[in-house]
C-alpha cells in the first residue's frame, strides 16, 4: 500500500495492528468494555435480551435518541471483529448515528467470540428469528428490517441473507468478509495494510473455522434476495471479495448498490471527523431511507 495514496484526513490512524490470537481474543472479551457498559456511557435507551442457542448471548433493542411511539423500521447490525473481539466505540457510534438519522428501532446482536463456526453465524439467526417474531411487541415494522454488518458481520449478515432472504427488507455490507479461499488479488497485495491484512485475515479463519468447512447454501432464489448495498476499500484485503460478490448478485439479476472508497482502509469509518466517513454514513442512511420509506 502507498501511504501517499490514503485520504488526508485518515493518514493519522489506523497505524496500529493489534495482535491476532486466540489468547489476546480471549483477554480482550474479559477486559474490554461491555456493550450494556458503552450503552450506558452513551446515555441510550435499550433493553437488554437473553437468548441461547449452544451459548447464552445477549441481543440490545435500541432505541433513537428522539425517540416516539408507533412502529418503525429496524436497523439490525452485526458487528465486526474478527468472530473474536466485541462491538467497539466507533462501530457504537456509526450505529446509532444511522439509528438517529432513519428513525428506527436498533438490534444490536452481542453474540459470542473467540468461539468456532458456526457459533457466530446460529446466534445470529437465532435473534433475527426472535425479532420477527415479536415485531407487535417491540413496536416493529414486520417488513421493513434491514440487516447490516461490517467486515466479519458482513459475512454473518450476508449467511443470514441466505437463509432468510424473503424477511430483509435491505442489506448492507460495510468491507465485508466473504470467502475464507484468499485467492483474490487483494488478498494477495495488501499483507501489511493498516487495521486489516491478508495476514491476520488468515489467522481469523483458522480460529473461526478450526479447520472445518463453511456449510452456507446459496442455492437460494434470488428473486426473493434484499436489495443490497456493499461498500468496499481501496486499501483492504478484503476489498476484491467485496467486488466479487458485487458481480455474482449483478449476474443474479439482484438490486445492489455498490461504493468503492478510494484513499481509504478497513474500518476506516472508525475516524469519525472525516469527511470520506462522513460522505459514507451519509451514503448508508440514504440508502435505508430509500429501502425503509418503499410502499
Amino acid at each position: 500500500m502507498d501511504e501517499k495514496d490514503l485520504k488526508m484526513d485518515l493518514k493519522n490512524y489506523g497505524r496500529i495492528k493489534w495482535p491476532f490470537n486466540r489468547f489476546i481474543a480471549f483477554m480482550a472479551k474479559i477486559f474490554m468494555p461491555s456493550l450494556n457498559v458503552l450503552l450506558k456511557l452513551k446515555r441510550i435507551k435499550y433493553k437488554k435480551l437473553i437468548l441461547k442457542t449452544d451459548h447464552k448471548f445477549h441481543t440490545f433493542i435500541v432505541h433513537p435518541k428522539n425517540y416516539s411511539d408507533g412502529e418503525k423500521s429496524c436497523y439490525f447490525y452485526l458487528h465486526g471483529g474478527g468472530f473474536c473481539y466485541k462491538t467497539n466505540p466507533g462501530q457504537l457510534n456509526n450505529f446509532i448515528e444511522i439509528l438517529n438519522r432513519t428513525d428506527s428501532i436498533g438490534v444490536i446482536v452481542d453474540y459470542s467470540v473467540v468461539k468456532r463456526y458456526p457459533t457466530a453465524n446460529n446466534e445470529a439467526i437465532k435473534a433475527f428469528d426472535y425479532i420477527c417474531n415479536n415485531c407487535e411487541r417491540y413496536h416493529i415494522l414486520k417488513d421493513k428490517i434491514c440487516v447490516a454488518g461490517d467486515s466479519a458481520g458482513g459475512f454473518l449478515s450476508l449467511d443470514l441473507a441466505y437463509k432468510r432472504c424473503e424477511k430483509i427488507a435491505g442489506l448492507l455490507l460495510y468491507f465485508p468478509v466473504v470467502d475464507p479461499e484468499m485467492d483474490t488479488e487483494s488478498m494477495k497485495k495488501f499483507t501489511n495494510a493498516r487495521v486489516w491484512n491478508s495476514k491476520l485475515n488468515k489467522k481469523m479463519w483458522k480460529i473461526y473455522l478450526a479447520n472445518g468447512t463453511l456449510n452456507i447454501d446459496k442455492n437460494i432464489d434470488y428473486k426473493q434476495f434484499p436489495t443490497t448495498y456493499i461498500e468496499v476499500c481501496e486499501f483492504d484485503c478484503l476489498r476484491d471479495e467485496g467486488i466479487a460478490l458485487k458481480d455474482e448478485l449483478i449476474k443474479k439479476n439482484c438490486d445492489v448498490e455498490y461504493h468503492f472508497i478510494k484513499g481509504a482502509y478497513h474500518g476506516f469509518d472508525s475516524v469519525s471527523s472525516s469527511p470520506i466517513v462522513e460522505e459514507a454514513i451519509e451514503n448508508r442512511v440514504n440508502f435505508l431511507n430509500k429501502i425503509l420509506r418503499e410502499n
